[in-house]
């Protein structure tokens, strides 16, 4: 009996895992900076963080892996991000320069109560959405 559970288990992990995100991150051509937008797969009632909602992370080449560079403090709790049906644009928060490599990580939430800090939503369904790699051409810093 305890093998049949375990399959059951491993069906409904494997459903869960292949369950498709629910916000979709694409890369703003038109920005200066680099910048993603944010929109809702379902087209509402998806909320980020207000802080620490878009972590963007660098290439680094010497250990192959990303690692954060998001640097900006956070402040007080305040109420979650509410994504809007034509999805909301995230720039980067870190320092960058010309030929880095960086993608935006978004934490996204469904079923979440509104007005509260995401912390204490209650969502339904958390997950971290990593968006497209960016290569930074023509930055000068400004």
């Amino acid at each position: 009996m305890a093998l049949s559970w375990s399959l059951v288990g491993l069906a409904l992990f494997g459903g869960v895992a292949s369950a498709a995100p629910p916000v979709a991150v694409e890369s703003v051509v038109e920005s200066k900076v680099p910048a993603v937008r944010v929109t809702p797969a379902s087209g509402a009632g998806v909320a980020v963080p207000s802080c620490r909602g878009v972590v963007w992370q660098r290439f680094d080449s010497q250990a192959n892996t990303y690692i954060p560079i998001s640097t900006r403090a956070c402040g007080a709790m305040s109420p979650a991000t509410t994504l809007t049906a034509e999805g909301t644009t995230f720039e980067v928060d870190a320092a960058i320069k010309d030929g880095d490599v960086v993608r935006a990580v978004v934490v996204a939430g469904t079923g979440c109560a509104s007005g509260l800090p995401f912390e204490l939503a209650g969502c339904d369904v958390v997950v971290a959405v990593e968006g497209p790699t960016i290569t930074v051409r023509g930055f000068d810093g400004d």
